[in-house]
């Protein structure tokens, strides 16, 4: 998440990513994706209920967006929230219930993460 070579929209979310507050004067790009994932965040970290809710229809989102073929996407989302979720100190049986990411995805994730 150091470098800024790239594409300007990937190296936006990775700098979003590692402070998640869109003041950041590293985010290139503040496009539709990157508010509204700032949105989601602050609303997570704000309301447990709401992230039950959400969590549970963000999941029916990426059952259908796998038979649609539209996985990419919501994974992508998904990896956001779980790295959230980490920085907050989340419990992993937590993480993967709501992102619906394997054990192996996350530990990769955060692996990736301790490197940069």
């Amino acid at each position: 998440m150091k470098s800024k070579n790239g594409e300007p929209e990937l190296i936006s979310l990775l700098q979003y990513m590692k402070q998640s507050n869109l003041n950041n004067p590293d985010i290139m790009v503040q496009d539709e994706r990157i508010v509204k994932l700032d949105t989601i965040v602050n609303e997570v970290k704000q309301s447990e209920e709401w992230e039950v809710v959400n969590m549970s229809i963000y999941g029916k989102g990426i059952e259908r967006g796998r038979e649609e073929g539209v996985q990419q996407g919501w994974q992508q989302s998904f990896q956001l929230i779980a790295l959230e979720m980490l920085r907050d100190g989340e419990p992993l049986e937590k993480i993967m219930k709501y992102t619906k990411l394997t054990e192996e995805e996350i530990k990769t994730l955060e692996e990736t993460c301790k490197r940069s």
